[in-house]
């Protein structure tokens, strides 16, 4: 039972330049890594006045979490903590990032971009902040019928129930255990089951 992989989430060295649909300028990505599911794990650099003027929404989820900056998107502004979990279809509206931003995301399937061409659909993204003192559920187990969950423990000692992800806010690390791995869980450690 061992680290499978870890990555500094300030590390772009391996990033490389990915357009995001209907948007001004491209970002620097680097996937982390594809689970059997098909969801991506990536970390995502906009550069700095970075945005996507044209609304639309993607045919999966996403899950994100702000690592540095500024991004808005759909009347919410997401700062360094906070978590966003944005249902298929939720409408992002008006996606900007005034000094730039680093996120940690997931897409839950192939992000095909569509364009609301007009069409009006209520924005269904959930804004979380994670700071030292909240723990619980984050994403909610299976949410939109996806499996899987979010979840933020008090500091301990973790023993991982099967092949998971951990991010710690506070050193800014995302890694991969395998099942049965002990993993030390600090303040800011977030787990993805």
């Amino acid at each position: 039972m061992t680290l499978i992989r870890s990555q500094n989430l300030k590390d772009f060295s391996k990033a490389v330049d990915v357009p995001i649909p209907d948007s001004t300028a491209s970002a620097k990505m680097h996937r982390l890594h594809t689970w059997e599911s098909g969801t991506s794990v990536m970390i995502v650099n906009f550069p700095v006045g970075w945005s996507r003027p044209i609304d639309g929404s993607y045919e999966c989820a996403e899950e994100f979490i702000m690592i540095e900056g500024e991004l808005q998107m759909s009347g919410d502004k997401f700062y360094p903590g906070d978590h966003a979990w944005v249902p298929p279809h939720s409408p992002r509206i008006a996606a900007f990032s005034p000094e730039g931003a680093v996120a940690l995301a997931w897409f839950y399937g192939a992000p095909q971009w569509n364009r609301m061409n007009g069409v009006i659909r209520a924005v269904s993204q959930v804004k979380t902040h994670i700071d030292a003192n909240s723990f619980g559920e984050i994403r909610p187990t299976n949410a939109n019928g996806l499996t899987g969950q979010t979840i933020k423990l008090p500091p301990s000692r973790y023993i991982t129930p099967s092949d998971c992800e951990v991010i710690d806010l506070a050193n800014h690390t995302w890694s991969m255990y395998e099942a049965g791995s002990e993993v030390m869980l600090t303040p800011l450690s977030l787990i993805r089951i």
